[in-house]
């Protein structure tokens, strides 16, 4: 069980002692207090009232649970009184803690922790307007830290007052009178040890409307000497003590009790004492309609709202637009509370971790009025019932236990089916887009191939035209050839018998061979030779 503590916006220098060398860490290279000059040997117990901005809380990743009424294996001589009501004075803390039986002089310095901001958001939220000083009565709550001389005094306080519900200063003098009434429930002192305490004087105004922009441990906003103190895996808590107690032990490593701060808050109707808790606030039972619509500060998405612990940020569930995840994501606050059903989601371990039984009365519309057993209040012990009635009330919470494990797990194995079958789905998508694409290309190929086998039957068609005309003019070529032919052997055999009868003349007669020479019959029959010959050198030719 280890824890760090992160003070934002320091107003002023803690002053030093002698044991906090170890524990407390400064910007600027400065890496712990050290004790001022003559005053080693002092033994009185220092205590500063500072006002800070805000104060983180971390735990670290692995670190094992806290058990009930026994020390914690890791432990060192710091704790962390987480919240203590603001209406409670120094004075009054003092006498709580054990004044009387000596438990505060183990204690070597008093560090107390308050906030003084300013209301910025849309919800009111009385512990966060103005000071949460000791006394001063606003209904809010300040941090203490506990700086002991040595182990053996700081496992003496946690052992005497881990667990312990507050009482006022009328309250503690009625009980000195034994006067004092029983509680069975109210502001609870919750003590952890710390690793180590770091400072920051920055004084930035927070940005973001539902809580200080704070740097987270590893971030570039935080000297470069402080980010190595805190891990880059150590994991933000909730500083408010009412959402302490609504997470699991095995979330925070906190035993905390049903009838604490959340009984408080009930019962004395406590304001709310942090952002988150303000949203809670305006959820309405589920017999009567909501007083004013919440949304998801990202979208207008009104169904399955998640609100973060951590910083008050209110966002739409993973079935939406999964804007709360993305929160827990970018911000690294893991934990964040349903607004329908009261549960809780770890988002870095992907599990709930609601506190036992608290599922069950926020369902109902009721604030976790659960009838667990109350811690002691003062050293006195809480009024128990008859045995038959603890043993029907026993067996009652325990099948009420039973049905809420029942209903978490089927609802995280209802989301892991769900995220594989999502999975499986893409992988679908995955695979049909594949297989279009390849339809896709086998029909752009097929449909190149039929346009070349379009094409290809064209041209066919082209040359077989060609052919048929090609051929027809051959046929036509040959007719005329064979046309000349016998044309050609006529003129010749004519002009054969021609000849004769001219020679045959011509020894008959010589003096008309002239007029034969020149008969017109005999020269348009040359003429026509001539032309003959000619178209039938020129179908040779072609």
């Amino acid at each position: 069980m280890v824890f760090y503590v992160l003070v934002a916006g320091l107003q002023a220098r803690p002053t030093p002692s002698d044991s906090v060398g170890v524990f407390e860490h400064l910007p600027g290279g400065e890496a712990n207090l050290a004790p001022l000059p003559g005053h080693e040997k002092e033994q009185k117990t220092v205590v500063d009232v500072l006002e800070v901005r805000a104060t983180k809380f971390f735990r670290a990743v692995g670190a094992g649970a806290g058990l009930e009424d026994a020390l914690p294996m890791q432990r060192t001589s710091a704790l962390l009184l987480l919240a203590v009501p603001s209406e409670l004075t120094l004075e009054s803390l003092q006498t709580f803690l054990g004044a009387d039986s000596g438990l505060v002089e183990g204690i070597e310095a008093v560090r107390v922790l308050y906030r003084h901001s300013r209301r910025t958001g849309a919800f009111s939220c009385p512990s966060l307007e103005g000071k949460c000083a000791p006394g001063s009565g606003n209904s809010g709550f300040y941090t203490v830290i506990l700086l002991c001389r040595d182990q053996a005094a700081a496992d003496a306080l946690y052992k005497a007052n881990h667990g312990r519900l507050f009482t006022s200063g009328r309250e503690s003098q009625s009980s000195s009178a034994g006067k004092a009434e029983s509680r069975s429930g109210g502001a609870c002192c919750y003590l952890t040890f710390l690793e180590a305490i770091v400072y920051d004087f920055s004084s930035a105004e927070p940005s973001d409307q539902m809580q200080p922009n704070l740097a987270r441990a590893d971030s570039d906003e935080t000297d470069e000497n402080l980010r190595n103190i805190i891990p880059s895996t150590a994991y933000e808590l909730p500083s408010c003590p009412v959402c302490i107690e609504r997470i699991d032990v095995s979330g925070t490593g906190m035993v905390t009790h049903s009838h604490g701060w959340i009984s408080d808050d009930v019962q004395n109707g406590r304001p709310p004492t942090c952002r988150a808790c303000a949203v809670i606030a305006t959820r309405p039972a589920t017999d009567r309609p909501a007083k004013r619509g919440l949304s998801c500060t990202c979208c207008p998405k009104e169904e399955d709202l998640w609100v973060c612990l951590i910083c008050g940020h209110l966002g739409c569930g993973r079935y939406q637009d999964a804007h709360a995840k993305d929160h827990a994501t970018d911000r690294r606050h893991r934990f964040c509370f349903q607004l329908a059903t009261g549960r809780i989601w770890d988002y870095e371990c992907d599990v709930f971790v609601h506190r036992r039984l608290v599922q069950q009365a926020a369902a109902s519309g009721g604030r976790y009025e659960l009838a667990l057993p109350a811690p002691a209040i003062s050293g006195e012990a809480a009024a128990s019932g008859s045995k038959d009635a603890a043993s029907t009330d026993e067996q009652h919470l325990l099948s009420m236990e039973l049905d809420a494990i029942l209903a978490s797990q089927l609802d995280y194995q209802r989301s892991l089916y769900e995220a594989q079958l999502t999975e499986l789905h893409q992988q679908h998508g995955e695979i049909l887009e594949g297989l279009k694409a390849a339809r896709e290309a086998e029909e752009l190929r097929a449909q190149n191939w039929q346009a070349e086998i379009e094409a290809a039957e064209k041209h066919k068609k082209v040359l077989e035209k060609q052919l048929v005309t090609a051929q027809r003019t051959l046929t036509e070529a040959q007719e005329q050839l064979g046309f000349v032919k016998e044309l050609n052997q006529s003129l010749v055999a004519n002009r054969r018998d021609m000849a004769k009868g001219k020679k045959g003349y011509a020894e008959s007669s010589s003096g008309p061979a002239k007029e034969v020479a020149e008969d017109p019959l005999l020269l348009r029959l040359r003429e026509q030779v001539t032309k003959l010959r000619e178209k039938v050198s020129a179908a040779t030719d072609g």
